[in-house]
């Protein structure tokens, strides 16, 4: 399971600003620290099932922001 940070249709990046582009969302690993940097920025917590394959390998070792 993937979270992103969700606040009027736009998606929060790792720079701290919303953007439409959900290429660029940040993405959270841990629903307690989605749920915390929600509440940091009035915005609801989105997830999607993710599984791991071969075209996004990387997504498997990457930290918890």
């Amino acid at each position: 399971m993937i979270n992103l940070i969700f606040k009027n249709n736009q998606y929060l990046d790792r720079n701290g600003q919303f953007t439409k582009d959900i290429e660029q969302a940040r993405i959270i690993k841990s629903r307690k620290t989605a749920n915390q940097v929600a509440a940091d920025h009035d915005a609801e917590v989105t997830s999607y099932s993710w599984i791991p394959d071969r075209e996004n390998p990387w997504l498997e070792e990457m930290e918890d922001e």
